[in-house]
């Protein structure tokens, strides 16, 4: 059986359009003033695929998709804003990234080194007094990488002890950009940067604004 076309409701800041056939609504979208976009099986199979879900995919994986797109979502809004000639002087790029903990702690066991090659001397002290540092190092971990899509740029770029998390006497968290990384940032401007970094059981998350 063929799949049904999908249905289209008109915006809700459209005061002038007539109501939607309720007859051709799901009911649990009758009687709702809003656009609801609707896809056919295809299409929800296609935005699954394309997404690298599937029904199989655990909350990491997902919580993970989600904060990624938003990411790029907001880069994406900053860089519209600019082609249409509207000035966005301060901010540069947004980065997010998040890393599933279990999976970097396991990464962390097979290779016991690649805490001093990803962390600095000063963030493995930082940690060190910590029952479970592993969340830690993730939330810096997470951080570089949304380093690396706020300046959009990936893996190789410049090192990971080009950048490392500090943190102020009241707890706050900030960067020190250093090297190559420096050098990417000052060719896009950037002389600011603002972090927040955070985890659960499941996920560490970094959130990093660039901007001028």
């Amino acid at each position: 059986m063929a799949a049904a076309e999908p249905h289209e409701l008109r915006p809700l800041l459209e005061p002038d359009a007539p109501e939607p056939d309720p007859l051709r609504l799901p009911d649990m979208y009758r009687g709702l003033p809003c656009t609801v976009p609707l896809w056919t099986q295809n299409e929800v199979e296609e935005h699954r695929a394309a997404l690298g879900l599937d029904l199989g995919s655990d909350a990491p994986r997902v919580f993970k998709t989600l904060v990624e797109a938003t990411a790029y979502g907001a880069r994406s809004i900053v860089e519209r804003f600019q082609a249409e000639g509207i000035p966005v002087r301060q901010v540069v790029g947004i980065g997010v990234d998040a890393v599933d903990i279990e999976r970097f702690r396991r990464s962390l066991a097979r290779t016991p080194t690649m805490r001093d090659r990803l962390f600095t001397a000063h963030e493995l002290e930082y940690v060190a007094p910590k029952a479970d540092p592993v969340p830690s190092l993730a939330a810096r971990f997470a951080a570089r990488e949304a380093v690396m899509k706020a300046l959009g740029v990936g893996l190789g770029a410049f090192g990971f002890h080009d950048v490392w998390v500090t943190r102020a006497e009241s707890g706050e968290p900030s960067l020190a950009i250093t090297g190559p990384a420096l050098a990417l940032a000052d060719a896009a401007g950037v002389s600011r940067w603002h972090l927040s970094i955070t985890h659960t059981e499941l996920v560490a998350i970094a959130y990093v604004v660039a901007s001028t």
